[in-house]
């Protein structure tokens, strides 16, 4: 899948590309690819320049699966996962591994992971309940990219974003409607409220972010 909407797209040598690879046991398998990972980046811990992210209706990312020992893996690099809903094993990289990335995007698309979402950003810290709580990067934070029905279902009040500012406060910027008040509106008030949700946004930004004018006075003197 990765290869058909990704790779195949982009101008890449298919030496530079590494999959895990499935034709042996996931404990092979992982010791495998974590050897090849030792052999590129050496016996410290790779800091990847990018870790493309999903999650799943149950607050999974990657393969780090609710209430599975993977979760408390603090050493190695690459682990084998038993997934008993499943029956099947997945192999993953582990949490801190991911963490050392200096960059980290979510991709979450579709309504029915909107509780998930919630749990995961605004719940309170429980990683076994709700792994992607676990993906906390030492250099940065994630970006979350969320498509508009799930961003519509979020929660009873539409929260455009959660935005952390330079000084460590939180802004969250609200639309005063509900989803279910969506329907009844019709496209151009909907665009009118989008409209609004946009200028809300940009006035929260203002708190954190000097405005041209004043960048112009600081440059002055």
């Amino acid at each position: 899948m990765a290869r058909r909407a990704l790779l195949d797209r982009v101008p890449l040598p298919p030496g530079n590309i590494h999959p895990i690879p499935c034709s042996q046991s996931p404990q092979e398998a992982a010791a495998y690819y974590e050897t090849e990972l030792k052999s590129f980046f050496g016996i410290q811990p790779p800091v990847f320049d990018l870790v493309l992210l999903g999650l799943g209706d149950n607050a999974h990312t990657a393969s780090l699966f609710p209430h599975t020992p993977v979760l408390n893996e603090k050493n190695r690099w690459v682990a084998e996962v038993y997934l008993h809903e499943q029956d099947m094993y997945r192999v993953t990289l582990t949490a801190p591994i991911i963490n050392q990335a200096r960059d980290i995007i979510f991709l979450v698309s579709g309504a029915n992971k909107a509780p998930a979402l919630q749990k995961v950003l605004q719940g309170p810290f429980r990683p076994h309940d709700f792994p992607a709580q676990l993906i906390r990067p030492k250099r940065t934070h994630p970006l979350w990219l969320v498509d508009l029905a799930l961003w519509l279902a979020q929660s009873d009040n539409l929260h455009l974003i959660q935005w952390l500012g330079r000084s460590g406060s939180e802004a969250e910027v609200s639309a005063s409607f509900t989803p279910q008040e969506w329907g009844p509106l019709g496209p151009d008030r909907i665009i009118r409220k989008i409209q609004q949700i946009y200028k809300n946004f940009i006035a929260a930004l203002d708190t954190y972010i000097p405005s041209v004018q004043d960048r112009e006075r600081s440059m002055v003197r």
